[in-house]
Protein backbone atom coordinates (compact mmCIF):
# COMPACT_ATOMS: atom_id res chain seq x y z
CA UNK A 1 0.00 0.00 0.00
CA UNK A 2 1.19 3.46 -0.89
CA UNK A 3 0.33 6.61 1.23
CA UNK A 4 0.84 10.33 0.13
CA UNK A 5 3.16 12.51 1.83
CA UNK A 6 2.96 16.02 1.15
CA UNK A 7 5.87 17.45 3.15
CA UNK A 8 6.75 21.35 2.61
CA UNK A 9 10.11 23.12 2.23
CA UNK A 10 12.16 26.74 2.34
CA UNK A 11 15.77 25.12 2.10
CA UNK A 12 17.64 28.09 2.30
CA UNK A 13 20.81 26.39 4.47
CA UNK A 14 22.99 23.51 4.65
CA UNK A 15 20.92 23.17 8.05
CA UNK A 16 18.07 23.34 6.61
CA UNK A 17 18.64 21.05 4.10
CA UNK A 18 20.20 18.35 5.95
CA UNK A 19 16.93 18.60 8.76
CA UNK A 20 14.63 18.05 5.50
CA UNK A 21 16.46 14.94 4.38
CA UNK A 22 16.45 13.59 7.92
CA UNK A 23 13.41 13.50 8.14
CA UNK A 24 12.65 12.10 4.15
CA UNK A 25 14.63 9.38 5.25
CA UNK A 26 13.31 8.52 9.06
CA UNK A 27 10.09 8.46 6.86
CA UNK A 28 11.14 6.27 4.40
CA UNK A 29 13.21 3.90 7.35
CA UNK A 30 10.55 4.04 9.50
CA UNK A 31 7.98 1.50 7.92
CA UNK A 32 8.48 -1.96 5.98
CA UNK A 33 4.41 -2.89 5.41
CA UNK A 34 3.65 1.02 3.42
CA UNK A 35 5.62 2.78 0.97
CA UNK A 36 5.61 6.56 0.71
CA UNK A 37 5.44 8.64 -2.13
CA UNK A 38 7.14 11.61 -0.80
CA UNK A 39 6.31 15.22 -2.37
CA UNK A 40 8.08 17.67 -1.44
CA UNK A 41 6.59 21.27 -1.78
CA UNK A 42 10.25 23.30 -1.97
CA UNK A 43 9.30 27.33 -1.45
CA UNK A 44 12.69 28.63 -2.58
CA UNK A 45 12.53 28.97 -6.18
CA UNK A 46 16.35 29.23 -6.33
CA UNK A 47 17.11 26.08 -3.90
CA UNK A 48 20.59 24.81 -5.10
CA UNK A 49 19.90 21.57 -2.68
CA UNK A 50 19.42 18.11 -4.75
CA UNK A 51 16.97 16.25 -2.45
CA UNK A 52 16.91 12.35 -2.57
CA UNK A 53 14.15 9.54 -2.40
CA UNK A 54 11.74 11.85 -3.04
CA UNK A 55 9.82 13.97 -5.79
CA UNK A 56 10.33 18.17 -5.61
CA UNK A 57 8.06 20.18 -7.09
CA UNK A 58 8.79 23.94 -6.78
CA UNK A 59 5.18 25.26 -8.02
CA UNK A 60 4.71 29.19 -8.79
CA UNK A 61 1.65 29.18 -6.69
CA UNK A 62 2.83 33.86 -5.55
CA UNK A 63 3.01 34.38 -2.15
CA UNK A 64 3.56 31.71 0.32
CA UNK A 65 0.74 30.12 2.23
CA UNK A 66 0.59 27.17 3.49
CA UNK A 67 -2.40 25.26 3.02
CA UNK A 68 -2.45 26.64 -0.67
CA UNK A 69 1.18 24.65 -1.41
CA UNK A 70 -0.69 21.69 0.28
CA UNK A 71 -3.68 22.01 -1.91
CA UNK A 72 -1.74 21.85 -4.81
CA UNK A 73 -0.08 18.50 -3.18
CA UNK A 74 -3.57 17.21 -3.14
CA UNK A 75 -4.38 17.62 -6.67
CA UNK A 76 -0.94 16.10 -7.97
CA UNK A 77 -1.49 12.99 -6.29
CA UNK A 78 -3.85 9.98 -6.04
CA UNK A 79 -3.28 7.60 -2.84
CA UNK A 80 -6.55 6.70 -0.12
CA UNK A 81 -4.51 8.13 2.58
CA UNK A 82 -2.63 11.48 2.76
CA UNK A 83 0.23 12.49 5.41
CA UNK A 84 0.68 16.17 5.64
CA UNK A 85 4.00 16.53 7.28
CA UNK A 86 6.31 19.76 8.57
CA UNK A 87 9.94 19.38 7.43
CA UNK A 88 11.29 19.14 10.74
CA UNK A 89 10.26 15.98 11.81
CA UNK A 90 11.44 12.27 12.78
CA UNK A 91 9.54 9.55 12.20
CA UNK A 92 9.41 6.59 14.48
CA UNK A 93 9.36 2.58 13.94
CA UNK A 94 5.46 1.78 12.78
CA UNK A 95 3.86 5.22 13.33
CA UNK A 96 1.95 4.69 10.06
CA UNK A 97 1.12 1.16 10.92
CA UNK A 98 -0.65 2.07 14.00
CA UNK A 99 -2.85 4.48 12.57
CA UNK A 100 -3.78 2.12 9.52
CA UNK A 101 -4.41 -0.93 11.97
CA UNK A 102 -7.43 1.57 14.04
CA UNK A 103 -8.77 1.21 10.50
CA UNK A 104 -10.70 -2.18 11.30
CA UNK A 105 -12.02 -0.90 14.93
CA UNK A 106 -12.63 2.27 13.81
CA UNK A 107 -13.50 2.55 10.75
CA UNK A 108 -15.56 5.57 10.86
CA UNK A 109 -12.52 7.94 11.77
CA UNK A 110 -11.17 9.73 8.58
CA UNK A 111 -8.44 12.14 10.16
CA UNK A 112 -5.69 11.32 12.81
CA UNK A 113 -2.99 12.57 14.40
CA UNK A 114 0.03 11.06 15.82
CA UNK A 115 1.51 11.40 19.26
CA UNK A 116 4.30 13.64 19.48
CA UNK A 117 6.89 14.82 22.25
CA UNK A 118 4.33 17.81 22.76
CA UNK A 119 1.63 15.50 24.16
CA UNK A 120 3.87 14.67 27.28
CA UNK A 121 3.64 18.03 28.35
CA UNK A 122 0.10 19.03 27.03
CA UNK A 123 -1.59 15.96 27.59
CA UNK A 124 0.82 13.76 30.34
CA UNK A 125 -2.19 11.36 31.65
CA UNK A 126 -2.63 9.87 28.86
CA UNK A 127 -2.07 5.56 29.31
CA UNK A 128 0.00 3.65 26.65
CA UNK A 129 -2.73 1.36 26.62
CA UNK A 130 -5.22 3.84 25.21
CA UNK A 131 -5.67 3.15 21.60
CA UNK A 132 -6.79 6.48 20.59
CA UNK A 133 -8.58 9.67 21.83
CA UNK A 134 -11.48 11.31 19.81
CA UNK A 135 -11.05 14.98 20.02
CA UNK A 136 -10.86 18.38 18.07
CA UNK A 137 -8.84 20.83 20.06
CA UNK A 138 -5.70 22.61 18.97
CA UNK A 139 -2.28 21.59 20.63
CA UNK A 140 -3.88 18.41 21.88
CA UNK A 141 -5.68 16.07 19.85
CA UNK A 142 -4.91 17.99 17.07
CA UNK A 143 -1.46 19.73 16.45
CA UNK A 144 -0.86 20.84 12.84
CA UNK A 145 2.52 19.77 12.18
CA UNK A 146 1.93 16.17 10.98
CA UNK A 147 -1.35 14.81 10.34
CA UNK A 148 -3.04 12.07 8.22
CA UNK A 149 -6.75 12.01 6.53
CA UNK A 150 -8.57 9.82 4.08
CA UNK A 151 -8.44 11.72 0.65
CA UNK A 152 -12.74 11.37 0.47
CA UNK A 153 -12.00 14.58 3.33
CA UNK A 154 -11.18 16.86 0.10
CA UNK A 155 -13.59 15.74 -1.90
CA UNK A 156 -16.01 17.80 0.62
CA UNK A 157 -13.99 20.66 1.33
CA UNK A 158 -10.53 22.06 0.16
CA UNK A 159 -8.20 23.25 2.80
CA UNK A 160 -8.95 27.02 3.76
CA UNK A 161 -6.98 29.60 2.34
CA UNK A 162 -7.72 32.04 4.39
CA UNK A 163 -4.73 31.96 6.56
CA UNK A 164 -1.08 32.04 5.32
CA UNK A 165 0.88 29.59 8.03
CA UNK A 166 -0.27 29.61 11.52
CA UNK A 167 -3.73 28.62 12.21
CA UNK A 168 -3.96 26.05 9.23
CA UNK A 169 -4.60 23.44 11.52
CA UNK A 170 -7.33 25.51 12.73
CA UNK A 171 -9.16 25.99 9.98
CA UNK A 172 -8.23 22.41 8.85
CA UNK A 173 -9.89 20.86 12.13
CA UNK A 174 -12.89 23.70 11.99
CA UNK A 175 -14.16 22.13 8.66
CA UNK A 176 -13.19 18.26 9.75
CA UNK A 177 -15.93 19.78 12.55
CA UNK A 178 -18.51 21.28 9.74
CA UNK A 179 -18.58 18.49 7.46
CA UNK A 180 -19.07 15.56 10.35
CA UNK A 181 -15.48 13.98 10.16
CA UNK A 182 -14.09 12.33 13.07
CA UNK A 183 -10.69 12.94 14.01
CA UNK A 184 -8.74 10.90 16.43
CA UNK A 185 -4.91 11.10 18.41
CA UNK A 186 -3.56 7.49 17.78
CA UNK A 187 -1.35 7.23 21.63
CA UNK A 188 1.18 4.81 20.22
CA UNK A 189 1.70 6.27 16.52
CA UNK A 190 5.17 8.28 17.54
CA UNK A 191 6.74 11.17 15.43
CA UNK A 192 8.60 13.70 16.87
CA UNK A 193 8.81 17.53 16.28
CA UNK A 194 11.97 19.62 16.59
CA UNK A 195 10.36 22.20 16.87
CA UNK A 196 9.86 25.48 13.91
CA UNK A 197 13.74 25.57 12.91
CA UNK A 198 12.34 27.56 9.00
CA UNK A 199 10.60 29.64 11.45
CA UNK A 200 13.39 30.75 13.61
CA UNK A 201 15.50 31.96 10.71
CA UNK A 202 12.73 34.45 10.00
CA UNK A 203 13.30 38.07 11.25
CA UNK A 204 11.30 39.57 13.50
CA UNK A 205 9.04 40.67 10.89
CA UNK A 206 8.37 37.96 9.02
CA UNK A 207 7.84 36.02 12.22
CA UNK A 208 5.05 38.52 13.39
CA UNK A 209 3.83 38.40 9.57
CA UNK A 210 3.34 34.46 9.46
CA UNK A 211 2.08 34.47 13.83
CA UNK A 212 0.52 37.19 15.34
CA UNK A 213 -1.23 38.87 11.77
CA UNK A 214 -2.29 35.67 11.45
CA UNK A 215 -4.78 36.01 14.07
CA UNK A 216 -6.58 38.52 12.69
CA UNK A 217 -7.12 36.49 9.09
CA UNK A 218 -7.97 33.13 11.35
CA UNK A 219 -11.01 35.15 13.23
CA UNK A 220 -11.78 36.71 9.38
CA UNK A 221 -12.35 33.00 8.41
CA UNK A 222 -14.68 32.24 11.21
CA UNK A 223 -16.69 35.52 10.52
CA UNK A 224 -17.29 34.81 6.79
CA UNK A 225 -18.06 30.79 7.87
CA UNK A 226 -20.34 32.23 10.51
CA UNK A 227 -21.97 34.04 8.15
CA UNK A 228 -22.03 31.30 5.95
CA UNK A 229 -23.98 29.39 8.25
CA UNK A 230 -26.63 31.83 9.22
CA UNK A 231 -27.12 32.43 5.26
CA UNK A 232 -27.62 28.67 4.96
CA UNK A 233 -30.45 28.34 7.89
CA UNK A 234 -32.91 29.53 4.79
CA UNK A 235 -31.85 25.96 2.94
CA UNK A 236 -33.10 23.80 5.69
CA UNK A 237 -36.40 23.22 4.21
CA UNK A 238 -36.32 23.46 0.37
CA UNK A 239 -39.62 22.99 -1.83
CA UNK A 240 -38.15 22.03 -5.70
CA UNK A 241 -40.93 23.60 -8.16
CA UNK A 242 -43.05 25.12 -5.90
CA UNK A 243 -44.87 27.04 -8.10
CA UNK A 244 -47.42 29.75 -6.55
CA UNK A 245 -47.84 26.26 -3.77
CA UNK A 246 -44.96 26.90 -1.75
CA UNK A 247 -45.00 24.71 1.40
CA UNK A 248 -44.85 26.39 4.31
CA UNK A 249 -41.54 27.19 5.92
CA UNK A 250 -40.15 26.18 2.87
CA UNK A 251 -37.24 28.33 0.55
CA UNK A 252 -39.05 28.06 -2.79
CA UNK A 253 -37.25 27.27 -6.01
CA UNK A 254 -39.04 27.40 -10.01
CA UNK A 255 -38.27 27.71 -13.33
CA UNK A 256 -40.69 30.99 -12.85
CA UNK A 257 -40.57 33.96 -11.26
CA UNK A 258 -43.89 33.55 -9.27
CA UNK A 259 -45.24 35.13 -5.78
CA UNK A 260 -43.58 32.93 -3.45
CA UNK A 261 -40.71 31.82 -4.99
CA UNK A 262 -37.58 32.50 -3.79
CA UNK A 263 -35.19 31.50 -5.98
CA UNK A 264 -35.92 31.28 -10.02
CA UNK A 265 -33.58 28.54 -11.20
CA UNK A 266 -33.48 26.10 -14.39
CA UNK A 267 -33.16 22.32 -12.44
CA UNK A 268 -31.80 21.32 -15.06
CA UNK A 269 -29.09 22.73 -14.53
CA UNK A 270 -26.77 23.29 -11.13
CA UNK A 271 -28.70 24.42 -8.17
CA UNK A 272 -26.73 27.33 -6.85
CA UNK A 273 -26.95 26.45 -3.40
CA UNK A 274 -23.98 24.55 -1.18
CA UNK A 275 -23.76 21.37 -0.01
CA UNK A 276 -25.19 19.49 2.81
CA UNK A 277 -27.07 22.13 3.63
CA UNK A 278 -30.57 20.59 3.65
CA UNK A 279 -32.74 18.78 6.23
CA UNK A 280 -35.82 17.95 3.56
CA UNK A 281 -36.45 19.04 0.05
CA UNK A 282 -40.05 18.45 -1.37
CA UNK A 283 -41.04 18.21 -4.66
CA UNK A 284 -44.73 17.65 -5.67
CA UNK A 285 -45.40 17.40 -9.47
CA UNK A 286 -42.07 18.07 -10.01
CA UNK A 287 -39.43 15.70 -11.33
CA UNK A 288 -41.72 14.64 -14.54
CA UNK A 289 -40.87 18.52 -15.52
CA UNK A 290 -37.26 17.27 -15.96
CA UNK A 291 -35.60 16.53 -18.89
CA UNK A 292 -35.53 12.80 -19.61
CA UNK A 293 -31.43 13.73 -20.00
CA UNK A 294 -31.16 14.93 -16.78
CA UNK A 295 -33.14 12.00 -14.40
CA UNK A 296 -29.74 11.26 -12.83
CA UNK A 297 -28.40 14.37 -13.03
CA UNK A 298 -31.57 16.08 -10.02
CA UNK A 299 -31.26 13.09 -8.43
CA UNK A 300 -27.72 13.58 -7.54
CA UNK A 301 -28.82 17.62 -6.75
CA UNK A 302 -31.04 16.44 -4.72
CA UNK A 303 -28.75 14.37 -2.93
CA UNK A 304 -25.73 16.72 -2.62
CA UNK A 305 -27.90 19.44 -0.96
CA UNK A 306 -28.74 17.37 1.44
CA UNK A 307 -27.02 16.75 4.92
CA UNK A 308 -26.52 12.88 5.82
CA UNK A 309 -30.04 11.90 6.75
CA UNK A 310 -31.80 14.55 5.37
CA UNK A 311 -35.26 13.48 3.53
CA UNK A 312 -36.26 13.80 -0.05
CA UNK A 313 -40.15 13.50 -0.67
CA UNK A 314 -41.45 13.52 -4.38
CA UNK A 315 -44.56 13.08 -5.64
CA UNK A 316 -45.37 12.21 -9.18
CA UNK A 317 -47.40 10.86 -12.32
CA UNK A 318 -46.66 7.59 -12.59
CA UNK A 319 -45.61 5.94 -15.53
CA UNK A 320 -48.53 3.39 -14.35
CA UNK A 321 -51.32 5.84 -15.45
CA UNK A 322 -52.25 8.05 -18.14
CA UNK A 323 -51.03 10.87 -15.95
CA UNK A 324 -46.84 10.37 -16.94
CA UNK A 325 -47.62 10.93 -20.55
CA UNK A 326 -50.65 12.67 -21.15
CA UNK A 327 -48.97 16.47 -20.41
CA UNK A 328 -47.06 18.42 -23.05
CA UNK A 329 -44.28 20.10 -20.35
CA UNK A 330 -44.03 16.52 -19.04
CA UNK A 331 -40.39 15.13 -19.98
CA UNK A 332 -38.87 12.53 -17.98
CA UNK A 333 -41.02 8.83 -16.75
CA UNK A 334 -41.02 7.84 -13.63
CA UNK A 335 -41.93 4.93 -11.84
CA UNK A 336 -41.56 3.21 -8.18
CA UNK A 337 -38.91 1.10 -10.03
CA UNK A 338 -37.52 4.37 -11.29
CA UNK A 339 -35.63 4.69 -7.80
CA UNK A 340 -34.34 1.50 -7.62
CA UNK A 341 -31.25 3.24 -9.36
CA UNK A 342 -30.46 5.59 -6.15
CA UNK A 343 -31.40 2.82 -3.70
CA UNK A 344 -29.82 -0.50 -4.76
CA UNK A 345 -26.49 -0.87 -5.12
CA UNK A 346 -26.52 -3.21 -7.44
CA UNK A 347 -28.65 -0.84 -9.62
CA UNK A 348 -26.58 1.93 -8.51
CA UNK A 349 -23.32 0.05 -10.26
CA UNK A 350 -24.97 -0.09 -13.50
CA UNK A 351 -24.33 3.24 -14.31
CA UNK A 352 -21.44 4.54 -11.51
CA UNK A 353 -24.62 6.60 -10.26
CA UNK A 354 -22.92 8.72 -6.95
CA UNK A 355 -26.03 9.66 -4.88
CA UNK A 356 -27.46 7.14 -2.40
CA UNK A 357 -30.68 6.83 -1.20
CA UNK A 358 -32.49 4.44 1.89
CA UNK A 359 -36.06 4.11 1.25
CA UNK A 360 -38.57 5.34 3.58
CA UNK A 361 -41.73 5.08 1.88
CA UNK A 362 -42.07 3.81 -2.04
CA UNK A 363 -45.67 3.57 -3.03
CA UNK A 364 -47.94 3.97 -5.91
CA UNK A 365 -51.13 5.69 -4.81
CA UNK A 366 -54.40 3.61 -6.75
CA UNK A 367 -55.43 4.90 -10.11
CA UNK A 368 -58.17 7.86 -9.83
CA UNK A 369 -61.38 7.80 -12.28
CA UNK A 370 -58.96 9.36 -14.93
CA UNK A 371 -56.37 6.95 -14.51
CA UNK A 372 -54.17 8.85 -12.96
CA UNK A 373 -51.97 7.85 -10.21
CA UNK A 374 -48.60 8.77 -8.36
CA UNK A 375 -45.73 7.40 -7.53
CA UNK A 376 -44.69 8.46 -3.76
CA UNK A 377 -41.21 8.59 -2.66
CA UNK A 378 -39.65 9.29 0.18
CA UNK A 379 -35.76 8.47 0.55
CA UNK A 380 -33.56 9.19 3.19
CA UNK A 381 -29.47 10.28 1.91
CA UNK A 382 -27.06 8.55 2.86
CA UNK A 383 -23.61 10.37 3.19
CA UNK A 384 -21.44 8.04 5.06
CA UNK A 385 -20.45 5.15 2.57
Amino acid sequence: MIVDVIMLSLTNSDELFEMTQSAINSLLESEKKFQFNVILLESNKKSKYQYKNCTVYTPNLGKFNYNKYMNYGISITNNEFIAFCNNDLIFQKDWFTEIYRLKDIADSFSSWNNYENWHDKCMPNISRLTPYIEGYRIAHEMTGWCFVAKRKVFNKFKLNEGVDFWYSDNVYIDDIVRHGFKHILVRNSFVDHICSKTYKTFDTEKQNEVTKDQLNKYNKVKENEMKKMEDNKKYLKIDLGCGRRKKEGFFGIDCQELEGVDMVCDCNHVIPIEDNVADEINAVDFLEHINNDKRIHIMTEVWRLLKHGGVFTSITPSSDGRGAFQDPTHFSFWNENSFWYYTDDGHRRLYDIKPKFEVIELRTTPLDAHHICHVVAKLKAIKNG
